[in-house]
């Protein structure tokens, strides 16, 4: 049976369609920057999780890469999409605790080129600021539609080869001809 995407999505505890949208919106800038992700998947440790193998980008296009996945929460966040475990609409403060403390730990540490953490197990505030503003800046430019799209084929296969990638970018005319998946060395 496929799965479709809800139209509301529970953000907190963190669902699998959540997962899928966060993932689909890094692959849509690897796209976009002319990349092409070798796989892309979804897995359980316990909570759901996405990892990929995918070019690494330098410089701003690093940082657009890795704040993309908080820039769709955050679109969903604005549509008022998110929901909590009992249905209710997440507030700004669950948001920015799920979307930007845990949720994107890991793509802070890719934006910035290393890790930031306090002793506290908290990032500084300016840093965690400059990260947000940079998701808000690339959230309009965002194709939602490739990002919808590709959530749903991610959730109903669980991960995602080259030749599913390239399918999906072609019907949103997100493939270049010059792209070539990355190879692990």
């Amino acid at each position: 049976m496929t799965r479709v995407l809800p139209h509301l999505v529970r953000h907190y505890p963190r669902s699998e369609e959540l997962v899928c949208l966060h993932e689909a919106g890094h692959v849509e800038r690897i796209l976009t920057a002319g990349g092409m992700p070798e796989f892309v998947e979804i897995y359980d440790d316990p909570e759901p999780f996405g990892r990929s193998r995918a070019p690494v980008f330098v410089g701003r296009t690093r940082q657009e890469v890795a704040v993309a996945g908080y820039a769709v929460e955050l679109s969903l966040f604005k549509e008022s999409r998110l929901i909590d475990a009992a249905g209710v609409p997440v507030t700004m403060k669950q948001f920015i605790q799920g979307a930007v403390a845990e949720h994107a730990a890991e793509d802070k540490v890719r934006f910035f080129g290393e890790n930031r953490e306090r002793i506290d197990g908290c990032w500084p505030p300016e840093d965690d600021l400059m990260f947000m503003q940079a998701g808000e800046c690339l959230r309009t430019r965002l194709n939602m539609a490739f990002v919808e799209d590709f959530a749903t084929e991610l959730l109903n296969r669980r991960r995602l080869e080259v030749p599913e990638i390239q399918a999906i970018a072609r019907r949103h005319g997100l493939l270049s001809p010059h792209v070539r998946p990355h190879k692990q060395p």
